[in-house]
């Protein structure tokens, strides 16, 4: 609403500036020649046209029109701001989380090769080397 308002204000200065300047309205911004002026605005001299635009931009009406939107800017960036540092912590917490799941999971797979190397060396290697011995020696299996 405020920025409405606002935009309202700037752009009937635009106007009013534009309007001295010679230039043709063609080439005017289309906001700018949306706008209309009063009789009284337009029978201003070029003089009074400008010292009316600088008038509507620098009132007190329009300064704190312009107040309420920096302040409203200023809470929403705070907001997001403080949204996404909520946001990175949730995350932050979530990846360390993983890693740890990660750290104990490879863990348990060192601790599982690890035994299953011990056992294919007790159950397999082991009776392996011991009738590979054997038959060097010339036993005979029954």
């Amino acid at each position: 609403m405020e920025l409405g308002r606002v935009h309202a204000i700037e752009y009937k200065a635009m106007r009013l500036v534009v309007g001295t300047t010679g230039f043709a309205k063609e080439a005017w911004p289309e906001k700018v020649q949306k706008v209309t002026l009063t009789q009284q605005e337009e029978d201003l001299s070029v003089n009074g046209k400008l010292r009316t635009a600088q008038q509507l931009v620098s009132n007190n009406r329009y300064q704190a029109y312009k107040e309420r939107i920096v302040s409203k800017c200023t809470e929403c960036k705070d907001a997001l701001a403080e949204n996404t540092r909520n946001v990175q912590g949730k995350s932050i917490h979530i990846s360390k989380e993983i890693v740890k799941k990660l750290e104990v999971c490879m863990s348990i797979l060192v601790i599982l090769v690890i035994a299953i190397s011990i056992m294919i060396r007790r159950l397999i290697v082991q009776p392996l080397l011991s009738y590979n011995q054997s038959i060097k020696n010339g036993e005979i299996f029954g």
